[in-house]
């Protein structure tokens, strides 16, 4: 018997549900929890540090914060028996099998000698269906081509070493390198492009943006903030940042009814026209 631990993890929330899932080692089950929460929070990437630093201590009030619900990751000793693998050599091809024990991957020999003897051979077999087995396979399977043999598997126990860590500052610094690489890919043959209605210039803008948010987070800054609405009474749309009720992705409008968030920045630039029609570009 082999004596192995595996590591379920029980996760619920109010918009994803409740789940379990099984993982060999703790260090997975918390990884697999950091996944999760980078989806729940993939608009909010100024928590993306926060994620990233969890461990198995604090993981578990990290998703109770983001999900509102509870994160149970917990160890279950497994006892394990050895396994029988039979396998059959024929002259046309292999076949091998798995069993829980050798019993029973016998039983498929004497099942495969019995048909053989059936089918090939003219004298007389034998009553016992071991012996039938053991006269086939050892006076005229080596001839025929025909072998079997089982061999027990023993699933070894320990401790699987852990994966190393990600670093996640590098990957926010690719991603910011990426941006930046699309960005002048893209300003290099801008020139060939009609761009009158401002999408291309609109999506680098957006492009540069997310590359700066990215470069922050690596450097651990915050995300940069909206300038406030007392420095400037201007009507304008600017990215938010740490206002409540907002999203960091969402857009701000700026006017003099107040600042509204938007999901996108086409939806904060209609609301601005809508109160203030006379920043609207002519056609």
């Amino acid at each position: 018997m082999t004596a192995i631990t595996i590591w379920t993890c029980t996760t619920e929330g109010d918009n994803c549900g409740t789940e379990t899932t099984v993982h060999a080692t703790q260090s997975e089950a918390v990884d697999y929890v950091r996944a999760s929460l980078r989806d729940l929070l993939k608009r909010k990437p100024e928590r993306l540090a926060e994620i990233e630093a969890a461990t198995a201590d604090n993981i578990a009030e990290l998703w109770e914060d983001v999900a509102d619900g509870p994160c149970i990751i917990e160890a279950h000793p497994v006892t394990l028996p050895p396994l029988a693998v039979a396998i059959y050599e024929t002259r046309h091809g292999d076949e091998t099998r798995l069993y829980a024990n050798s019993d029973d991957a016998r039983t498929w020999r004497r099942e495969i000698a019995a048909e053989n003897w059936a089918a090939r051979m003219d004298e007389d077999k034998p009553a016992d269906p071991d012996e039938i087995a053991d006269a086939y396979f050892e006076r005229v399977g080596e001839m025929r081509g025909d072998f079997f043999r089982v061999e027990v598997l023993e699933i070894g126990g320990g401790t699987v070493s852990a994966a190393p860590a990600q670093d996640w500052r590098q990957i926010a610094r690719d991603l910011a390198g990426a941006l930046d690489a699309c960005t002048h890919q893209i300003g290099q043959v801008r020139g060939m492009f009609n761009d009158e209605d401002g999408t291309i210039a609109e999506a680098v803008s957006d492009a540069d943006d997310a590359a700066e948010a990215y470069r922050r987070a690596a450097a651990g800054l915050p995300v940069a903030p909206c300038p406030a609405e007392e420095e400037s009474s201007a009507p304008r749309v600017c990215l938010a940042s740490e206002v409540p009720g907002a999203w960091a992705g969402d857009w701000l409008s700026v006017t003099k009814r107040g600042t509204t968030a938007h999901r996108t920045k086409d939806q904060a630039y209609r609301t601005l026209y809508e109160v203030h029609p006379e920043l609207r570009p002519l056609d």
